[in-house]
């Protein structure tokens, strides 16, 4: 099989869509079939290294506008399927590049599947409110051959846009499960202060969607009756702000701020963490955070967001709550700080379950759908 993966974002720009994309394309090679991915330019200064990715990278010009003249893009699919002829076309945002991929395949024959990462269809998108650009979502929606939800929540949240229900699959987002089971050694930069079991973990961008500043406010109320840490791991516009509002409240012993971490160092403080710690107020990419997690052995405390809260098994791999309410985040944080046996035990279910994502099995799921569509698309528009 020959597969077009579509994404208006990949790699080196690091995140739950371009982490996704880069782990399929991996996988579809490792199970012999070929795949291009084509993408946008990256920004102006920004080093790609497309070539270490062991798989073909196309890029071409960003987007001028995302309302007008997206017709113009449809020569670059053009130019990758006359390269490829890819019998499958799998666009990893709704719109614009979902919009332009129907354009091009009006006439070709080429199965189109799409996949949202939230934000493109979110309902606080900004682009949904200007003019044509719903209609356009809605009949990318009705004329894909198949829609992947990775959640009930996106499920419904692409019906309502306009995709028959037949013709959309649930299929979860995956995680690498073994990197984040086998140990990593500990990181010589790290303070010796933090240490394994001891401290809550919050792992993503500092910006106000991720709820981070809840969580500095729902710790502060625990910090005197407990001794877990809070390390605050990630970087965005924020972080001064929230960096300044520890110290006014005294906390600069407790709450350690490490920056953005890769690799075998984000490995190692989500291995050794008492629990992550996703009080998002957006689905965004912390789903692929709770992943990750139950993968390395450690449980999750979540707030009850449509999109996280059917990852988390309430008191057995984690817990849920109410969005907005530090004290009820208070509450679940010393719950677990009272009981680290019991965070333990759910830590090993969370990583019981989290065999069931791994990309491997993911990409299968994905390659059975390419297989179905094959045939049944080219009829489909031919009758039409």
């Amino acid at each position: 099989m020959r597969i077009c993966l579509y994404t208006e974002t990949a790699l080196p720009t690091i995140g739950g869509q371009e982490l996704a994309v880069d782990a399929l394309a991996r996988q579809f090679r490792a199970s012999g079939h070929e795949v291009v991915v084509l993408t946008l330019r990256g920004r102006r200064g920004t080093h790609v290294g497309d070539s270490a990715l062991g798989y073909p990278v196309v890029r071409h010009p960003r987007f001028i506008s995302k309302r007008f003249l997206l017709g113009y893009y449809r020569r670059y699919l053009e130019a990758v399927y006359r390269e490829y002829a890819f019998n499958v076309l799998h666009c990893h945002n709704v719109y614009p590049a979902g919009y332009v991929a129907t354009l091009w395949a009006a006439s070709q024959g080429v199965p189109i599947v799409l996949t949202s990462h939230a934000q493109d269809i979110a309902p606080t998108n900004p682009l949904l409110r200007k003019r044509n650009v719903p209609l356009r979502v809605r009949e990318v929606l009705s004329e894909a051959d198949a829609v992947v939800a990775t959640n009930k929540s996106m499920q419904q949240r692409c019906h309502v846009l306009g995709a028959d229900r037949a013709r959309i699959t649930r299929i979860p987002s995956g995680v690498d499960f073994q990197r984040y089971a086998t140990a990593v050694p500990r990181p010589d930069w790290l303070h010796g202060i933090i240490k394994s079991g001891r401290y809550f973990l919050f792992l993503g961008p500092l910006a106000p969607h991720t709820g981070v500043d809840l969580l500095i406010e729902a710790y502060r109320l625990l910090v005197d009756r407990c001794g877990v840490h809070l390390v605050i791991a990630g970087a965005g516009k924020e972080a001064t702000a929230l960096a300044a509002d520890v110290v006014r409240q005294q906390l600069v012993r407790r709450v350690h701020f490490v920056g953005t971490v890769e690799g075998d160092d984000k490995t190692y403080l989500l291995q050794n963490a008492l629990c992550t710690v996703v009080p998002s107020r957006a689905t965004d990419d912390a789903a692929l955070v709770i992943l990750e997690s139950y993968a390395a052995g450690v449980p999750v405390i979540a707030a009850q967001v449509p999109g996280l809260e059917e990852s988390i098994r309430p008191r057995v791999t984690g817990l849920l709550v109410p969005t907005e309410s530090s004290s009820e985040l208070t509450g679940a944080l010393a719950y677990l700080a009272a009981d680290r046996t019991r965070a333990h035990a759910w830590g090993l279910a969370a990583q019981k379950l989290a065999r069931k994502f791994d990309w491997r099995r993911i990409a299968q799921q994905h390659l059975e759908l390419y297989a179905s569509l094959s045939c049944s698309s080219t009829r489909r528009r031919a009758a039409a």
